[in-house]
């Protein structure tokens, strides 16, 4: 079977590899915690996170001193690309295993 694959400027390396640290932030609805969760720095998280949101155009996150939330764009994001990383994790460990 043939895959073609087209490159799209959106779905880079900048957003790609941050998807641990948005999907992270989102579950812990903190970067502090995301970053205890991560074994990073907050600092590392608040940058990845600007990164993407950069690249995206939008914000993903709202941002008080105390709170961190999912913006509408946030949410629309989190539930289409966390099943979809989901099944990329997955697909990863089954052909590690075979």
């Amino acid at each position: 079977m043939a895959w073609i694959i087209l490159y799209d400027a959106l779905m880079d390396r900048d957003v790609l590899i941050h998807l641990p640290v948005i999907l992270s932030v989102a579950r812990c609805r903190g970067f502090a915690a995301a970053a205890k969760d991560l074994g990073m720095s907050a600092s590392a998280v608040s940058h990845a996170i600007k990164t993407v949101e950069d690249r995206l155009g939008l914000p993903l996150f709202a941002r008080t001193t105390r709170t961190v939330s999912l913006t509408d764009w946030g949410m629309d994001f989190i539930n289409t690309v966390a099943p979809a990383y989901t099944e990329i994790s997955e697909a990863m460990e089954r052909v590690k295993i075979a």
